[in-house]
């Protein structure tokens, strides 16, 4: 058993801070639509900005341990970070506007399943973006 968990802590770790992450979108998603009557897709571009700067921190520091050796380097990984997240936050538009839009679903049931959607696409992008050379 430890040499699954050794074997497979990235994935572990970045579904325990992919958690976490989700938590701080669902979260903050809610907060603005709740308390502040914001529309579904600002709500969720607020949420997004919220979410992705959290999962930078916590991917590069515990998920990924990444350690670049140069400011060049810090700057790709951000880089590539942020824009392989906008990459999923179009995803993520398209899927609510399908969802609530067109097919009047429950805003939140939606933003659940788009969630689950772009936590399978960013661990991917993520592993690449601080793969250890």
């Amino acid at each position: 058993m430890l040499k699954f968990i050794q074997k497979n802590m990235s994935i572990i770790s970045y579904i325990f801070f992919g958690g976490l992450t989700t938590l701080v979108s669902l979260g903050s998603y809610s907060l603005f639509i709740v308390l502040f009557h914001m529309n579904y897709q600002i709500s969720n571009i607020l949420s997004w900005i919220l979410s992705v700067t959290f999962a930078y921190f916590t991917n590069k520091h515990f998920v990924f341990k990444s350690k670049p050796t140069s400011s060049h380097e810090s700057l790709k990984q951000i880089f590539s970070f942020f824009s392989a997240r906008i990459s999923t936050l179009i995803l993520e538009i398209i899927i609510l506007w399908v969802g609530i839009t067109l097919l009047h679903g429950n805003e939140y049931v939606w933003k659940f399943i788009d969630q689950i959607i772009i936590l399978i696409a960013n661990y991917a992008a993520s592993k690449v973006i601080f793969n250890k050379k």
